[in-house]
């Protein structure tokens, strides 16, 4: 695992960090995921899709469908719980805190397509790992400013030529964010955080895993 990059996003918390790639079994997870996306390119649930529209190869609600080899998380489950906790310490008093994560879907695409914006209801934090991605075909995930007033700030020049572009620091005055990330990196969130994904054709199949986390009471 790389060093831990802990910081403020438009306010909220968020970690950024990798995990190793050995560390877990990778490549028969993505050589299901791949045997999977050749069956059907566009997966969606009904159910999914009352609540927010896509159109690329998406387990969610959907783990259950017979026409699909279901995954087995269990190895790279294991390589969570270190980031998790080390985000958890950075945003508590300093005390042994319980909580529960699962990954809730996959999601797998080499087509332009597109997941409209959403949250990670009945959850606290969510998690997103990159386990295939190409920085030069793939785009990472697109976080939305939630104050209102970045529409404004978008016009006033002055101020946004002045800041460091590039800085997180500088996050509040953009209407979205996205992080330059890699493969097996992960981000972790606040669950109201709202964010999308774009995709564009691509050789390389784009995979993520996203995972929710709750706090036990």
């Amino acid at each position: 695992m790389t060093d831990i990059n802990f910081h403020y996003l438009f306010g909220l918390p968020v970690l950024i960090t990798s995990i190793d790639s050995n560390s877990y079994d990778k490549e028969k997870l993505l050589d299901t995921i791949n045997k999977n996306y050749e069956k059907q390119k566009i997966r969606a649930n009904s159910k999914t899709t009352q609540l927010f529209k896509t159109d690329i190869h998406n387990s969610n609600a959907d783990e259950q469908n017979p026409l699909f080899e279901k995954l087995d998380y269990t190895s790279v489950s294991k390589c969570y719980n270190k980031p998790i906790e080390k985000y958890l310490s950075n945003i508590t008093y300093p005390q042994e805190l319980k909580y529960n994560f699962r990954i809730h879907n996959y999601t797998a695409v080499k087509h332009n397509s597109f997941m409209n914006p959403h949250i990670h209801p009945n959850c606290d934090f969510a998690m997103v790992h990159y386990v295939s991605f190409d920085s030069t075909q793939h785009l990472s995930t697109v976080f939305l400013n939630p104050y209102f007033f970045s529409g404004f700030i978008r016009n006033e020049t002055t101020l946004i030529n002045a800041l460091h572009k590039d800085s997180v620091a500088s996050s509040w005055v953009y209407e979205e964010w996205v992080y330059k990330v890699k493969e097996d990196d992960v981000i972790i969130f606040p669950s109201i955080l709202k964010h999308y994904i774009r995709n564009l054709d691509s050789d390389k199949l784009r995979v993520t895993f996203a995972s929710n986390i709750s706090i036990n009471k």
